[in-house]
């Protein structure tokens, strides 16, 4: 039995919930922030838009109920997890607010089937009060706790005697009681042979074969479909309400959507979301800034807001849910790793159409890229550095804080939405993506229109790394130390080019432009992966992590040299951007 529920079901007292799971508040602080806070102090509620139109209240906790309400919920995400690990098929059917799965887990189910039916269950949250939760922790054989201990839970979780929408309680405990809908519901797809899922409100059922009318039919009267008798009379006995507006029943070939997804044949994103999608990266990228509409309203977006909606339609397309609950933690998340490099990999591949290895880019994909090239790329507001790995990138911050430049540049550190670009952190994949950004079917350079008024420039060690770089190799002329790629890119060496066996034999990195004590920091000359410190050798990261402790103790004069050829090469591109911009373009 697990530790945590253990734990739930012992607990009669804020005393006990304290000292059990290590709350860090006092007894008293605990009951008031549950008890004597009035519900107008406790909450901020505020009105949002949805989808149809209509309003959505939603009420925030107030930052000390929030923490509470934190608390609680991974008490209870916790306690899920060790239930699944001896019963493998609880809450299988629920795909809300649950760890590793997602919109796009609930719509895989549904793929490729003739037959789709959807119900919405009125006021989801709403419906839940404080009686069924603390009857819900008392009477469930799982939890079974105690009187005293559900009430607590109970008045910590409720606004108003209910649950509400913004609390982060509410999404676990709504997936626990909601449990009830889904054995009731998945006995009836037993019986009639149909997939059924739910994402909280949202309620599917599919098959290929036509659903009976006992399930749903045609008000003529109306012009609406209904749902039947037998699946309203058992989400009334669960104590939900059926909301009839949104009861939907289709059949191939129309389209099919589950939870906004398109199933009928793969997993995408309605036709209509992904020519939005079109219209405002087009936007971006000849005008500098688009515009959502959402409800007749016109908002200007955020580059945030169009990556979200890019990957999302990526996500659904191709992303795997995990589904297998069999497996341990680690297991879990190995899966979740390889899922998540799958995906990269699929954005920052080099398509090429016509050939067998791989196929035409996906549109969104192009998109995304071009995207994110305008994000990291275009849209600079100072010169931006890029380097071979991250070490790299701390000591140019710390060099940059000595020269008083730290305002004037900035360092980009490697994350998922460069993955996506292809670099990857390394030499190899800096030149992966120089190559890439040459051909018009990985990021379309023509449909930008606007242009940085910053260069982005790519810090390169003089090392036999460079061997893995020949297009950027054959832009260098001997006694040069930096060269022009295209538009705002640039490539800095750390020393000027002077032939590939001078780059082997004559070799700097980055350490070796910092000193201490008079003397040079050297790197072992075997694979650059280690720094030779105190007559031993300690990995990069590690000796990053003890100058960025100890800035004083170490020179950095030598990286004046570098910041001044970062000055001739804002000059350069200044010059460069005015040339294009009196021949209307590059």
């Amino acid at each position: 039995m697990s530790l945590y529920l253990e734990k739930l079901k012992k607990c009669d007292s804020i005393s006990d919930f304290i000292r059990e799971f290590n709350l860090g508040l006092s007894t008293k602080q605990f009951g008031y922030i549950v008890y004597f806070l009035q519900d107008c102090k406790k909450y901020k509620s505020f009105e949002i838009l949805k989808s149809n139109g209509d309003l959505r209240t939603i009420h925030a906790p107030k930052k000390s109920l929030k923490f509470l309400q934190k608390q609680f919920s991974s008490i209870f995400l916790q306690s899920i997890l060790d239930i699944q690990k001896q019963n493998h098929h609880y809450l299988r059917c629920n795909h809300a607010f649950e760890k590793n799965k997602s919109i796009i887990s609930n719509a895989r189910h549904h793929q490729k089937k003739k037959f789709l039916l959807n119900i919405d269950i009125s006021d989801f949250f709403g419906s839940i009060h404080y009686g069924r939760i603390k009857n819900f922790l008392i009477n469930d054989k799982y939890f079974s706790m105690t009187e005293k201990g559900a009430s607590i839970i109970a008045t910590l979780a409720v606004y108003q005697g209910k649950l509400p929408q913004g609390s982060p309680l509410s999404p676990i405990l709504a997936t626990l009681i909601g449990n009830l809908i889904d054995i009731r519901l998945t006995q009836i797809a037993k019986k009639y042979r149909l997939t059924y899922t739910r994402y909280a409100d949202d309620i599917s059922f599919s098959s290929n074969c036509p659903l009976p009318e006992e399930l749903v039919y045609w008000d003529a009267s109306q012009q609406i479909w209904v749902a039947g008798k037998i699946l309203e009379k058992v989400i009334l006995k669960t104590g939900f309400l059926i909301n009839p507006k949104k009861t939907r029943y289709t059949a191939i070939p129309s389209r099919q959507l589950v939870t906004g997804i398109v199933v009928n044949m793969h997993t995408n994103a309605p036709s209509q979301y992904r020519k939005q999608n079109r219209a405002m990266v087009n936007s971006l990228l000849q005008k500098g800034e688009f515009y959502i509409e959402k409800n007749g309203i016109q908002t200007k977006g955020t580059l945030n807001q169009i990556i979200g909606r890019l990957n999302h339609t990526i996500y659904t397309k191709y992303h795997e849910p995990f589904v297998d609950r069999k497996l341990g933690r680690e297991e879990r998340e190995k899966f979740k790793e390889q899922n998540r490099n799958y995906i990269i990999e699929i954005i920052s591949k080099k398509w090429h159409k016509g050939k067998s290895s791989c196929s035409e880019a996906d549109h969104q994909t192009k998109l995304l890229r071009n995207v994110l090239f305008y994000k990291y790329f275009n849209s600079l507001d100072k010169t931006k550095i890029f380097t071979e790995g991250v070490t790299d990138s701390i000591y140019f911050q710390i060099a940059a804080e000595k020269f008083n430049l730290k305002d004037d540049l900035s360092f980009q550190k490697t994350n998922i939405s460069l993955k996506k670009l292809g670099l990857k952190g390394g030499v190899t994949t800096i030149e992966f993506f120089l190559k890439n950004i040459e051909d018009n079917n990985f990021i379309n350079l023509k449909k930008f229109k606007t242009n940085s008024e910053y260069p982005a420039i790519f810090i390169l060690d003089y090392d036999q790394g460079l061997d893995g770089c020949p297009k950027i190799i054959e832009k260098f002329s001997n006694g040069r130390q930096y060269c022009h790629i295209t538009r705002n890119i640039y490539v800095l060496l750390l020393k000027p080019y002077n032939g590939k066996e001078n780059y082997k034999k004559n070799k700097i990195c980055i350490e070796n432009l910092i000193r201490y004590e008079g003397r040079q920091i050297e790197v072992d000359g075997a694979k650059n992966e280690n720094v030779c410190w105190n007559n031993s050798l300690i990995s990069k990261m590690e000796f990053s992590k003890y100058i960025s402790n100890h800035k004083t103790d170490f020179d950095f004069t030598r990286f004046e040299g570098i910041f001044s050829i970062i000055k001739d090469i804002e000059q350069d591109y200044s010059k460069l951007l005015t040339q294009a911009q009196a021949q209307d373009g590059w």
